[in-house]
């Protein structure tokens, strides 16, 4: 007597993964991203003229906050598949 038992990994894909090898993205992560793009994007352009932003002229903590939203933004574009030659892909 055979078991119909489903054996993880035999013939189908993990989970978070396709059939092609490529991540799958949910809908939340992708809105969650482009959300990050456009907040870091406000942020380093300067839209907001200094109002909202930690003042420059402070000893290591005023390019802090430029140096986190880049890394935002860098990140949130490598989430989306964009391929950003010096950060490299963790699997």
């Amino acid at each position: 007597m055979t078991s119909n038992r489903h054996t993880p990994g035999a013939g189908s894909s993990e989970e978070g993964v396709s059939r092609d090898g490529k991540c799958k993205r949910s809908c939340l992560g992708t809105c969650a991203a482009l959300a990050g793009i456009l907040i870091s994007l406000f942020w380093i352009l300067n839209f907001s003229l200094g109002v909202f932003e930690i003042p420059d002229n402070l000893p290591i903590v005023g390019n802090l906050d430029e140096a986190f939203f880049t890394m935002l933004f860098l990140g949130c574009l490598s989430y989306l598949g964009v391929n950003i030659p010096f950060i490299r892909n963790i699997k």
